[in-house]
């Protein structure tokens, strides 16, 4: 009888302590599961880039005097364009094979180069006064958002684009199902980075 009674607090002793190791076990684990997860913890923003160049009271300046250097230099290049037109009517109205038709067709092949040579420097000089404004202006950005990043603690930000699909345009469709973002929930800073850069 005695023999059975200690073989019974016996498996009644291995019982409870089993229970224990369990316990024990199962809060370690949710204790390493915490940390772990405070470990790959990530502050997470996004960013509309589009919308803050398209949105920038500066940067908008700045392209508003480049295309209306542009527009001056279009309505030159159209008035030299018009007088070629009419100087090659006039060639047309002279003998051919004689001494003014040949000097007046070279007169004429030589502006023509002159013009089109013009048109493609303006054409070149106003892509890199473009690409000059986007640079700028993106390091400007960047500064912008290294600042507020690190004020909120934020590890990481994404570029997103916010803006509406249109059902017509192929272009805006394809580019909305390419989003990399497709829900997020108050993550995005832009209206914060575009007060901020206004301000400036």
């Amino acid at each position: 009888m005695k023999s059975s009674l200690e073989r019974l607090v016996t498996v009644v002793l291995i019982v409870v302590f089993a229970c224990l190791s369990i316990r024990f076990s199962a809060n370690a684990d949710d204790e390493q599961t915490e940390a772990d997860t405070k470990q790959v913890s990530v502050h997470v923003a996004l960013l509309d880039v589009g919308r803050v160049f398209k949105e920038s009271a500066t940067f908008k300046e700045e392209m508003q005097v480049i295309r209306e250097e542009l527009a001056d230099a279009q309505r030159d290049f159209t008035k030299q364009q018009e007088a070629l037109a009419v100087v090659t009517a006039e060639h047309k109205q002279l003998t051919p094979g004689s001494k003014d038709y040949l000097d007046l067709a070279q007169a004429i092949a030589t502006d023509e180069v002159k013009l089109k040579t013009k048109i493609a420097r303006q054409k070149a000089r106003t892509m890199h006064q473009e690409a000059e404004a986007y640079a700028s202006h993106y390091n400007l950005l960047r500064q912008v958002v290294d600042e507020y990043a690190k004020k909120h603690k934020i590890r990481l930000v994404l570029r997103q684009n916010t803006s509406e699909m249109n059902p017509d345009e192929p272009k805006s469709v394809l580019g909305s199902i390419n989003r990399f973002v497709i829900f997020e929930d108050q993550l995005d800073i832009t209206d914060d980075i575009l007060q901020i850069v206004n301000s400036n």
